[in-house]
């Protein structure tokens, strides 16, 4: 929980060196959230940022 907002994540391995993450939060406040939402994951030294659809249910 971070401020209410219930969060999952998830990271798994889609080959070598490759990798797909996914996450769900739940009651957090979206409101004037759109498409498309740019994010960025950064584990230790290593980073990668994209811009996707995001399933977002108001």
């Amino acid at each position: 929980m971070i401020d209410g907002v219930r969060l999952e994540a998830l990271i798994k391995r889609t080959g070598t060196l490759r990798y797909a993450f996914f996450a769900k939060a739940t009651d957090a406040n979206l409101t004037g959230a759109k498409n498309d939402v740019y994010v960025t994951l950064i584990i230790g030294g290593d980073s990668g940022a994209t811009s996707v659809n995001a399933d977002i249910d108001h």
